[in-house]
Formats: structure tokens, sequence, C-alpha cells
């Protein structure tokens, strides 16, 4: 390792210290979820830790909880985590074209929202810098889903049924800034709300699983139709 690979993983690793306590917040619901659908402690954290993906984990639990088949987790994963191509694609570009295929797979191995949102602030971009990131912030993630389940087990049901909200309000924070800036964000927003209502009121024979992916498929595809994000809007 070169003297600036070192400076780069340092400096990722302690920038995402921030996000190592979010994580360790918002994972906590998550193996709250993970116990009601019957993962162990075990279960939950090992998932944690190989599954770099918040959404598509809680889409999964919640497959595995209402006994979903394994066809719907990996569609359901493919919809969800398309988003990861996109970020792979920002990664390539700003890292150094002289960089080799196992350092940029290096750069790409713990990528998140959280450590991509990091990545970003540096070009050229070092792969040492997302990887020291992600080596700070999975084990919030992991630490978070253990005592999750853990805590689970020992409070009453109406304690964590309580404490599972935090869940739905990580999703609230992620999705209202972005709604209240952007016209277009709230209507996409109202939109899929609407829609799986919709679907589970009048179609209550799909799994919730498959209405994840058939809904972000389509309402993904017809926004992007609609509102095409140009190039002047990407740099």
């Amino acid at each position: 390792m070169r003297a600036s690979d070192s400076r780069e993983l340092v400096k990722g690793y302690k920038d995402a210290l921030p996000v190592f306590l979010g994580y360790l917040a918002v994972s906590f619901t998550v193996g709250i979820s993970a116990r009601n659908a019957g993962l162990t402690a075990f279960q939950a954290a090992l998932m944690s830790l190989l599954n770099t993906t918040s959404a598509g984990q809680v889409a999964a639990i919640e497959i595995i909880g209402s006994g979903g088949t394994y066809l719907e987790i990996v569609l359901s994963q493919i919809a969800i985590n398309l988003r990861y191509l996109l970020m792979g694609a920002v990664f390539s570009v700003r890292l150094s074209k002289d960089e080799s295929t196992g350092r940029r797979l290096l750069a790409g191995f713990g990528l998140t929202d959280e450590v991509f949102a990091l990545s970003c602030t540096r070009k050229p971009l070092n792969p040492y810098y997302p990887f020291g990131g992600w080596l700070m912030a999975a084990p919030g993630w992991v630490i978070g889903t253990f005592l999750g389940v853990i805590v689970n087990t020992l409070v009453p049901a109406n304690v964590t049924a309580a404490l599972s909200i935090g869940l739905y309000a990580m999703f609230i924070a992620i999705i209202i800034p972005p709604a209240r800036k952007e016209l277009k964000m709230a209507v996409l927003v109202i939109v899929s709300m609407l829609s799986s209502y919709l679907m589970f009121r009048f179609v209550p024979s799909i799994s919730s699983g498959m209405r994840v992916v058939i809904l972000t498929v389509i309402i993904s595809s017809v926004f992007s139709l609609l509102f095409p994000v140009t190039e002047e809007a990407t740099s």
C-alpha cells in the first residue's frame, strides 16, 4: 500500500464517523423487523454485513416475513439496487484512468448511498477513501441490527412495535427534503404511495415483494421518460 493510500484510508475512516452513528440508530429498527420476520440475531447481523443496501435489506426482510419466494427476493433486489450502477459509473469517472481493475473493485466494494455522498467530495478519488468509509460505517449497521434483535427478544411486544416506527421515520427523512425542493419529486412520492395502496387494496393476491418490484419498475420508467435528467443537471 502506498503512503497516499494509507492517508486516504484513514481520511475516509474518520469522515464516516457520522455515518457510523446514523447507521447504529437506524439499523436498530431493522433488527426489530428482522426479529419479527423470524430471523435470529446472528442471521440478521450476517445479513447486514453481507448486504450493503438498507432499502434492499428491508424489502428482503419483509418478503421473508410474509413467506415470499426466492424469486421475489432476487427481483426486488435487482429493481431496488439499480441505482448502484449509476453510482459506479460516477466512481469510474472520478477515479484515475491509471487505476487497476483490482483497485476499482476495492472502491466499489462497500458502496452505499452515504459512502457515495462522502466520496463525491474527493476528486480525483483514491479507491482507499470509500473503502475506509465502509470500514467505519459497516460495523455501525451490523451492531445496530444485532442489538435490535436482542432488544426485541427482551422487551414487551408493544414497546418494540413503537420502536419499529423509527424505520418509517428513516424513509420519511429521506424523501421529504427533496420533495420540498422539487415539485416533480413530491409528485413522484405521492404517486408511489397512492399506487402501492391501490395495488394492495384491489390486487391483494400480489405479494408485497412483487408489488415493490412491479411498482419500482413501472413508476421509475414512466418518470424517467417524463422527466429525463439532462447532462447539465448531473455536471
